[in-house]
Formats: C-alpha cells, structure tokens, sequence
C-alpha cells in the first residue's frame, strides 16, 4: 500500500485528542493577530513554533490544503486579518490551512517590525544599525518562527507556497524604511538565503515571478552588493551573489526588459574588487554571475558580451592565477573563456570591431589554463598510486 493511501487512513483515524490538538493551534494563531502585551506574543509565538514541530499537525495542514481533510467550523472564532494583509477578506468559512498560515506569520512579523521601527522614528541609520538584548530577543524569535515555517513548507514538496505571499513578505520588510536596520537586515538574509535555496531553484515558481519583479530583486541585490562594497548595512554579500547569480540564468525570456548595460557595469566594478576577496563563495558567485550573464546574453547582446570579456579578461586571469581560487572557481573561469571563444569565432564573419589582439590572447590563455588543471591532475594520479 502506498504512502497516500497509508496517510488517509491515518487521517480517518485520528483520535479526538489529535484534532482537539489541531483545534487548538487556530485558536493560538487566531489569539496572535489580536495580541497586545509583549509577553503574550511572546508566549503565542513559542507555542505556534511547537505546534510546527509537530508531525500530526503538519500532517493535518497538508491534508487541508490538499482538500483531503475539513476541521469542524467554529462559527464564533473566524481568523481575523490585520492591516497589512494582502487583501480583503471575507467572513466565511475554512480551516487553517499553509496559505492562511504563511499570511498570518507573515502580518504578525509585519506588524512587529513596524513597531520596532516606529517606536524609535527618528534614529539615525547608526542607531538603527545598533541592537539591544529586547529587540534581538524578539527578532530572533520572529526568525525563528518563520524559517522553521518555510522549511516546514519547503519540505512537504507540494508547493503550497504562494510566491505572491512570499514576494509581498519579501518587499513590505525591504519598504520599512529608507535605509536598512538591522533587524531588517537578518529577515532578508533568511528570505534571501531561502529564495536562492528554493524559490529561484523551481521552475514553477520561477515561471510565476512577473517582468517587474525580475527587475526589482535585480536591482536590489546589485545595489546591496555595492553596500557591502562600500561597508554599508547590506544582506549577506554571498546571499546577494547567489540570488543575482540564480536570477541571471533564469531571466533568459525577459531579456528585453532588463538594463544589461548597468549589470556589465556591475559585474565590472564586482570582479575588479573581488580580487581582493579571500571568501571562496564570493569569488565563485561573482564568476558565475559572469558566466550566466554572457551565456544568456550572448544572442541579445553579443557585442556588449565580448566587450565585457576584454575589459575583464586579464582581472579574471588573475583570479584564476590566486591561491584562493578553488577548482570550481577555476572551471567556470574556464567555462567563461571557452564562451568567449566561440563568440569570437561568430564574430569573425560579422562587421564588429573587435581587438584581434584580445582574440588571440585569450586561446593562448585558455589553453595555458588547460595545461595546468591537465597537469594537476597527473600529479594527483600519480600521487595515489
């Protein structure tokens, strides 16, 4: 018998205990939207966390939102939504289900965040960027809360994410204010470590995020790269290469939409820092935002894609040639020099301008790279026997 058909007879059989358990739990998410006192949501929160943690429970959601299960209807106590949902509505009847779930956590952070900044509205961007035992008590639990939810959801593999919802999160934390705090700042790392993991790793998501989003989280994560460039409040550096990274080798059908001439100049000005950089995933991401960018590009905007390899040709030979780059550094390097080949060979028949200088320069390169990792590898046979 299969794993479905062992889950419903599990469901049909679930003891009083079980739903009054489940019961429970909405009556907890319901008391989190109308909670005033510290302490109080506080409590709410630990024991919503608990609640997640439980296998039957989790079970009980995914059943719900699959249509497999109902919950009885409690009439006098309908969930409630704040301010900052995302739309209007109704009274009627359901049961909690992923969707509403996400919604209600990702109002209650909402809601706390505001409070957490408008408590304090005139503070400058390095008393925002400060912290104390109360506020980083509270956004560690907040964090808590709403990663083990996303994992949670992540790993019943059903999709029962509502990218809208997950991207409304994502925005309405980056619009709190101007400049960044840093509470802020650990919520995007999380949403951004989560979107690189998963969101940007699934083709049904990825067919669902519209023209203007693409074009959003392009800019953000270009303009938080800099930040960190320039020691500024950013996300994680390593998040932000990743997600543009990812982002880049899935952007391909909106091309026509994107500024490429602002994100070769990005990739410029990234590559001629990293060089200093001894951060491995750094050097990696920067590199395969390369890559993906002229692999991606390379029909729309060939000569751009071949001006940006002689521009950045001889940094990207230094990089290959440092000690701290790893052997998948090394390949991509590699990847992206054999593409620069091929596109010069294209070019060749065509009336762009191209320094025959770089041309030949670069297969010399490519094939002096070639011999190393060929070598390198001899010694390590060799070593083994």
């Amino acid at each position: 018998m299969d794993l479905e058909n062992n889950q419903d007879i599990d469901l049909k059989n679930l003891d009083n205990l079980t739903k009054n358990s489940f019961n429970k739990f909405e009556e907890t998410c319901r008391a989190l939207q109308t909670a005033k006192l510290i302490t109080e949501k506080k409590n709410l929160l630990s024991e919503i966390t608990e609640f997640l943690n439980d296998s039957k429970i989790v079970r009980i959601l995914d059943c719900i939102t699959n249509g497999k299960e109902t919950i009885p209807y409690d009439k006098e106590n309908v969930p409630q939504y704040s301010q900052y949902s995302n739309s209007q509505r109704s009274m009627k009847s359901f049961s909690l289900n992923w969707t509403t779930l996400f919604n209600l956590i990702q109002n209650f952070v909402i809601n706390e965040l505001n409070l957490l900044k408008d408590k304090n509205p005139s503070m400058t961007q390095s008393q925002r960027s400060g912290s104390t035992p109360n506020v980083d008590n509270k956004v560690y639990q907040l964090r808590a809360c709403l990663n083990l939810l996303l994992n949670q959801i992540n790993s019943r593999g059903c999709n029962n994410l509502q990218l809208d919802n997950f991207l409304n999160l994502f925005d309405s934390v980056l619009q709190l204010s101007e400049d960044y705090s840093s509470f802020q700042i650990k919520i995007l790392n999380d949403l951004s470590n989560f979107m690189s993991n998963y969101i940007l790793n699934n083709s049904k998501y990825c067919s669902e995020i519209k023209k203007q989003n693409w074009i959003d989280l392009i800019n953000f994560y270009m303009s938080n790269y800099l930040n960190y460039l320039s020691s500024s409040l950013s996300v994680d550096p390593v998040y932000s290469l990743k997600c543009l990274r990812r982002i880049l080798s899935n952007v391909i059908e909106n091309i026509g939409c994107i500024n490429s001439t602002k994100i070769f100049s990005f990739l410029s000005t990234g590559i001629m820092c990293i060089k200093k950089d001894t951060n491995p995933e750094l050097i990696e991401n920067m590199i395969g935002c390369a890559y993906e960018l002229c692999y991606n590009f390379q029909f729309d905007c060939l000569f751009e894609v071949l001006k940006f390899g002689e521009e950045n040709g001889m940094k990207i030979i230094e990089i290959f040639d440092s000690k701290n780059t790893t052997p998948v550094i090394k390949d991509l390097i590699l990847k992206f020099f054999m593409l620069q080949i091929d596109l010069h060979k294209h070019v060749e028949h065509t009336d762009l301008e191209l320094n025959p200088f770089w041309t030949e320069l670069i297969r010399s390169i490519y094939q002096t790279m070639i011999e190393e990792l060929k070598n390198n590898c001899l010694l390590k046979l060799s070593s083994i026997k």
